[in-house]
């Protein structure tokens, strides 16, 4: 039940990647017990590829959550490189060269 999940994690945030249809969008989403401070989207030149890097504080202490969808199927070599590179690489200072 949705209302159930809400009330356990009411923080929330959600970023479209791209609508495919009337009624169709899909994303990603992070829910949280612990308030979400920031969202930082990383956009990749396929419109069915994305991530987000969300900035929770738990009690003071601040962390960083990647939440990233691959469109893994018809991953090229560039792709493996650019996502080991984020994941290498994925401080808030280097976050903004990490995108294509």
């Amino acid at each position: 039940d949705v209302n159930r999940i809400l009330n356990k994690y009411p923080y929330h945030s959600s970023t479209a990647l791209e609508a495919s249809g009337k009624y169709h969008i899909y994303g990603l989403a992070c829910f949280s017990k612990y308030p979400i401070e920031k969202t930082h989207e990383v956009v990749f030149n396929s419109s069915f590829n994305g991530a987000a890097v969300y900035t929770i504080d738990v009690n003071g202490k601040k962390l960083a959550v990647a939440n990233v969808h691959l469109e893994s199927n018809s991953i090229s070599a560039e792709d493996k490189k650019l996502y080991g590179d984020f994941i290498q690489n994925s401080d808030e200072v280097n976050l903004e060269d990490v995108t294509s």
